[in-house]
């Protein structure tokens, strides 16, 4: 997806470095690292481009005041630093996205996923 906003959010996290020693508190489990896999839905502004791109969801009183994208991301537990995300149109489910962020798990990692 090419979008300015979705573009900044995933190149912020290109590089990110993942910190957690084994003296970080509940960072890892025996010799595996710990991360967590999840998923969420944001808001963003209620630009032309967005709403092209995201469009609003519908609800039970009509739809909604932005558009939405949603996101799945990883994050390392001990520090709590996100390093892999993808995101696209709200109606993009979780289990699509997961696919790809799994992508970004490395050897050694335990990944916990709801």
């Amino acid at each position: 997806m090419n979008n300015f906003f979705v573009d900044s959010l995933k190149n912020s996290l290109n590089g990110i470095k993942i910190l957690a020693g084994h003296s970080s508190k509940g960072a890892f489990y025996k010799d595996w690292k710990l991360v967590s896999l999840d998923g969420t839905v944001f808001d963003v502004p209620d630009t032309k481009e967005n709403l092209i791109a995201f469009m609003r969801p519908k609800g039970g009183r009509g739809k909604s005041a932005f558009p939405q994208i949603r996101a799945v991301a990883l994050v390392e537990n001990g520090t709590h630093i996100l390093f892999g995300a993808e995101m696209d149109s709200h109606k993009t489910s979780e289990k699509v996205l997961a696919v790809e962020v799994i992508k970004t798990l490395k050897p050694g990692m335990l990944c916990m996923a709801d």
